[in-house]
């Protein structure tokens, strides 16, 4: 049990200690050990003090929800106003309600910023009169008829739900409807009969056997991603997609039902639906992500037969974009994380598709070849074509005389001191100038031949991957990923990165580092502050017009974020480390820490001012100040 907890985000806080429990008796010493261990766990979480003004604004606003469900956004300040709460800490208390689950507010939202639940329980009873299995007592007969559509189909007409919230203030119902929606729990259809809205209710979907999807190899024309949970696989999270993917794409041509659901999306079918994976030690449910282009024809009524006016080919832009939306939905709405609530996987093609052997989807955005089980080698060109943004060789180019995209790898730098690093840079000074010469040659690539462009973008990975190389042997590969941390959508993908050329790859397949623009590395440096890069970031910053100073790349609160770092001493760090309960493990230096209070959502932007204070009340204002400073 304890192997299997190993990396997981709560393995630091459980108590690997057994203790015999009497149930027989009032308290014995194991009950009295559990207490005050309990206690300890509690102080190394960062459990603190809440204000006393605080809970008198909470106590406040529960005392509204007993008569009231939400009250407006402005009335809840006003309230937090009288309890002796500043203006600008009002939204932090909020916040931190919501986070307990004492209130609901969404900050996000446009339509849910000006309200505040203040009543969970009631807001949940209603919410499941649509959701649940059970049938309200209807004695309306229309509404009885209509509510049919809703088990048959999946369909809620607007009257249903009017009918079923009636004891409640109409003023509220479209703020309701909101929240549903943000929950993913419905989807608003186009309107057939005027006054009365259609809503698609994911979990009410019914069943199409004719048309599950299958565990089966791709072609040319399609490319599949399996979902694998680590534990088990709620039907929640298919319902949750099948909402997000109707939002997503043109909903007038798509079919949904509850095992499997088709959507059109820029000439592409996108499919989604449950397979069972029968490979023995693999978790048997799954949920099948697909892409299949479709095929582009004309009907002649003359011949009475179709011609096919293009080849069928996958747009790699397309996929890209499928598969981003997919991991932000399950990280945003499903709050479930890649490598740790599942994983993106792909079937072997070097196997028999009925042996269901799946290779992780990342192991093949990242090699030419991935070695199966089996003793056998899958190519991953059609995975890396469909869903990286570089160009990707097919296995018979590699004889030819074309450039290939992943360089010859440059030899073992050797460490010397910063007022020598100019002549160790030259390799990458002289490979940056040829690619600077290649992108001034015409206004874009798209005016230059093939061949330049590939030879570009050889000399462009060059360059990256000795700059990498020279981060790494200076250890900055955790600060930049402190930087980069809100460019790259799925987090899995930052914390995997184990070198600055892995994550330098991560931000190229998320479109913010590539040969025409490599601004995001002129300004990592010039944020960074790096000795004995100022010459690259220099050569680097003529392919631009901006002011050498100037950084637009990355938030003020992602460079305050940096200059906090830097200001963090060893005592300091080994404060926040017993404060936060990190484990020594997690402590391997103050940009890991950085990155991990972020995680947890124990610094936010938004909740900067509570985390400076705690610095201060902890005697590190120095630190402090560094997070107060101007940009």
């Amino acid at each position: 049990m304890f192997d299997k907890m190993e990396g997981m985000k709560y393995a630091a806080h459980v108590d690997r200690k057994m203790y015999m429990v009497d149930n027989t008796v009032k308290s014995h010493a194991d009950i009295k050990k559990l207490k005050k261990n309990i206690g300890k766990y509690m102080q190394a979480m960062g459990m603190k003090e809440v204000p006393i003004n605080w809970l008198n604004f909470q106590e406040r606003l529960q005392d509204i929800g007993k008569t009231k469900v939400c009250i407006p956004y402005n009335e809840a300040s006003r309230i937090g106003t009288e309890c002796g709460i500043s203006e600008e800490a009002i939204i932090v208390a909020i916040t931190y309600m919501n986070d307990i689950g004492k209130i609901l507010h969404s900050n996000k939202d446009e339509k849910l910023k000006n309200t505040v639940i203040t009543n969970l329980h009631t807001m949940i009873q209603m919410l499941t009169t649509v959701i649940t299995v059970f049938p309200p007592a209807i004695k309306d007969k229309e509404i009885k008829r209509r509510w049919k559509r809703l088990e048959d189909e999946g369909i809620l007409e607007e009257k249903v739900l009017r009918y079923l919230w009636q004891n409640q203030d109409e003023g509220n119902f479209e703020i309701f409807v909101e929240v549903m929606r943000v929950f993913r729990l419905l989807f608003e259809k186009k309107t057939k009969e005027e006054g009365n809205r259609e809503f698609l209710v994911p979990c009410r979907m019914k069943v199409d056997n004719d048309t599950s999807l299958e565990v089966t190899k791709d072609d040319r024309q399609m490319v599949s991603v399996y979902l694998t949970p680590k534990d088990f696989l709620p039907d929640a999270v298919y319902h949750t997609l099948v909402a997000a993917f109707l939002e997503l794409t043109d909903c007038d041509n798509s079919q949904v039902f509850r095992n499997r659901s088709d959507f059109s999306f820029e000439g592409h079918r996108v499919s989604l639906g449950a397979v069972k994976i029968t490979r023995e030690n693999e978790k048997p449910h799954a949920i099948k992500l697909e892409i299949f282009c479709l095929t582009i024809g004309h009907y002649s009524t003359s011949t009475n037969a179709t011609t096919t006016l293009s080849e069928p080919k996958l747009e790699p832009s397309i996929c890209r974009k499928v598969l981003n939306y997919l991991r932000n939905q399950l990280k945003t709405v499903c709050n479930i994380y890649e490598g740790s609530g599942y994983n993106l996987r792909v079937l072997c093609d070097a196997c028999n598709p009925n042996d269901h052997h799946l290779i992780d989807l990342e192991k093949c955005l990242t090699n030419d070849t991935v070695q199966c089980n089996r003793m056998k080698s899958m190519d991953t060109t059609h995975i890396r074509h469909c869903f990286l943004s570089e160009p990707v060789s097919t296995p018979s180019q590699a004889h030819e005389s074309v450039p290939q995209l992943v360089p010859t790898p440059v030899p073992e730098p050797v460490i010397v001191p910063d007022s020598e690093l100019s002549q160790t840079i030259e390799p990458v000074v002289s490979n940056a100038g040829s690619i600077e010469k290649k992108v001034h040659e015409g206004a874009s690539f798209d005016h230059r031949s093939h061949t330049s462009k590939e030879s570009a973008e050889k000399e462009f990975q060059t360059m990256l991957l000795q700059v990498s190389t020279w981060c790494d042997h200076h250890d900055l590969l955790h600060k930049l990923k402190v930087l980069c941390n809100d460019m790259i959508t799925d987090f899995s993908d930052l914390q995997n990165a184990g070198s600055t050329i892995e994550l330098f790859n991560v931000l190229k397949r998320c479109g913010h580092l590539t040969v025409t623009n490599f601004k995001v590395l002129i300004d990592a440096i010039n944020v960074t502050g790096s000795n004995g890069v100022l010459e690259v970031n220099k050569l680097l910053k003529d392919t631009y017009d901006e002011d050498d100073n100037y950084v637009n790349s990355f938030s003020p609160y992602r460079q305050r974020l940096i200059k906090f770092g830097k200001a963090l001493s060893e005592d300091n760090i080994t404060t926040l480390t017993h404060l936060k309960g990190f484990s020594k493990k997690q402590r391997k230096n103050q940009w890991t820490m950085i990155l991990d209070l972020e995680r947890r959502r124990i610094i936010t932007e938004e909740g900067l001012p509570s985390f400076i204070n705690d610095l201060k009340e902890n005697g590190m204002s120095v630190a402090a100040e560094k997070l107060e400073d101007p940009i």
